[in-house]
């Protein structure tokens, strides 16, 4: 099975609450580049994304491109949630290629328990696609990774 983490674009600088800061521009042009990419290689049968709109709206590029694939919204992948609630809840998940969208640092600390390695800070709209047989702590491998060019 295949676990694509993708960390949110660019955003606005906080100016408002967190839960209401929305991509920018560029922010906007580096989700199009991964999640193209991601439909390019992929076939999803899930999206998990994080309550706030900056993940929402960097998901909705791959929404456009599969409409029927159902979207979860899960309140246990925000920027200072701790990973392991969030991991025992996508463990519980199912499909052969489950998107999850969501923010540093939970995404990074997700990283590391799947992989039993240290985390590592993931760029604006890096997807990090992971193969393992069940989602849990150090079942995972790192097959490929996809930044958007820096220029975008």
């Amino acid at each position: 099975m295949k676990l694509i983490l993708i960390r949110h674009g660019e955003a606005e600088r906080l100016t408002a609450q967190d839960t209401e800061r929305v991509l920018t521009d560029r922010g906007l042009r580096q989700a199009s580049w991964t999640m193209q990419e991601i439909a390019r290689r992929f076939h999803p049968d899930a999206f998990i994304v994080s309550p706030l709109r900056r993940a929402q709206q960097t998901l909705a590029p791959l929404q456009q491109q599969f409409p029927h694939v159902p979207v979860q919204v899960c309140d246990l992948i925000k920027p200072d949630d701790p990973a392991a609630p969030a991991l025992k809840w996508l463990s519980q998940q199912t499909g052969e290629c489950i998107v999850v969208v969501c923010h540093m640092n939970v995404i990074a600390l997700l990283a590391a328990q799947l992989l039993a390695e240290s985390p590592v800070a993931f760029d604006l709209a890096e997807a990090w696609v992971l193969d393992q047989v069940c989602i849990g702590p150090g079942q995972s491998t790192r097959v490929l990774a996809l930044q958007p060019p820096s220029d975008i």
